[in-house]
């Protein structure tokens, strides 16, 4: 299979289509690059860090980052009032916070670039739980293996201890 490299120029996209009075919602995004993939690891791996289970607040941690590192520009986004807003990183932040809006832009930016790379199956989930799609190791090693009980593994411990000394 060939790779095909896409541009490095940002471009639009519609995330969410005109609805009578209101125009249609199109972020100017920048390709995922590598460095905006490591951002988004990390902030996968803080999320399963602060609770191991939870990968789907990871994922949504991991599309927040995606976006963050994304989004240049954007038109018919408006504040309560009706008003445009210009994009900067405060708006972005309230826009990331809207469950539509970012619903709308995970789908049609992130998903994507996640269900296109786990097809070529270069960003599988790892055992390490770096991706939102991974399984903690936590879980994946949660249960300690059958074996003597931990006070004859202390009592073997402390018996070679006091043999050395």
């Amino acid at each position: 299979a060939m790779l095909k490299l896409a541009s490095a120029e940002p471009a639009w996209l519609e995330i969410m289509p005109a609805a009578g009075e209101a125009p249609a919602v199109r972020l100017l995004l920048r390709p995922i690059t590598r460095q905006a993939f490591r951002a988004a690891q990390a902030a996968v791996s803080a999320a399963l860090a602060a609770a191991p289970q939870d990968v789907v607040a990871a994922g949504d941690d991991m599309g927040a980052a995606l976006l963050r590192a994304g989004i240049v520009d954007w038109e018919g986004v408006g504040d309560a009032a009706g008003e445009l807003l210009a994009c900067t990183p405060e708006t972005v932040e309230l826009f990331l916070s809207n469950a539509d809006a970012f619903t709308a832009a995970d789908r049609a930016y992130v998903m994507p670039w996640v269900n296109r790379n786990s097809e070529k199956n270069v960003s599988s989930g790892s055992p390490n739980g770096t991706l939102a799609g991974a399984t903690p190791g936590k879980i994946i090693a949660g249960s300690p293996a059958a074996g003597k009980p931990k006070a004859a593994a202390n009592r073997t411990r402390k018996g070679r201890g006091a043999a050395r000394t």
